[in-house]
């Protein structure tokens, strides 16, 4: 239980394969952190935006990183 908080806990961004429990449980502490999940033949539940190939996860990890460089360019430079 520990092991999949942390996962989702510190994930920019989770991707979800194939799994059982334990993915839906880190599918679910990912939505509870607000952070973009993704779901490649995995869980459908609200919230997670499925995605039919790793390549439809590109605009997604874009925008995270994006949003993450950005971040760390106002703190670097207090912008």
């Amino acid at each position: 239980i520990a092991r999949n908080y942390l996962i989702a806990q510190g994930a920019d961004i989770l991707i979800a394969l194939n799994g059982g429990r334990g993915t839906l449980e880190e599918i679910c502490y990912g939505l509870d952190f607000e952070k973009k999940v993704l779901s490649l033949n995995s869980w459908n539940i609200p919230g997670v935006n499925l995605i039919n190939s790793i390549e439809e996860a590109a605009p997604f990890l874009d925008e995270v990183f994006y949003r993450e460089f950005l971040s760390s360019l106002n703190k670097k430079y207090e912008i």
